[in-house]
């Protein structure tokens, strides 16, 4: 039997030992670019980021334990939804064509040529 335990530690440990080291790297550029702010909160991400990964997979566990147990009593799983999209006004195109008055109408004050022929 293959001893998956320490097979899944060290792979995790690995995991989290290069999300650390990355997040020191990122957070060297920039200090070497002259951004001390930047660098810190880039350390302290990569830093942060095996506990981030860890929340974000136990959620997910968690998720699918809910659905396992719901699934008998319900069709639809449970955090599927529908995005809610506002539906567009479109009214269909039309060609513009100039009213009437328009073409007859005078610029100021003067009477246009063509109102003066009607």
């Amino acid at each position: 039997m293959v001893p998956i335990i320490p097979i899944l530690a060290w792979t995790g440990g690995v995991a989290a030992g290069a999300q650390v080291l990355g997040g020191i790297v990122r957070g060297t550029g920039e200090l070497v670019r002259g951004r001390p702010g930047s660098a810190m909160l880039e350390a302290a991400d990569g830093l942060v980021a095996p506990f981030k990964t860890t929340c974000f997979e136990v959620s997910k566990l968690g998720k699918d334990l809910v659905d396992v147990v719901l699934k008998p009593w319900r069709e639809e799983p449970l955090m599927e939804v529908e995005p809610v999209r506002p539906e567009l006004k479109r009214e269909p195109r039309r060609r513009r064509r100039p009213s009437p008055e328009l073409e007859s109408a005078s610029l100021n004050g003067t009477p246009s040529p063509d109102a003066a022929r009607a």
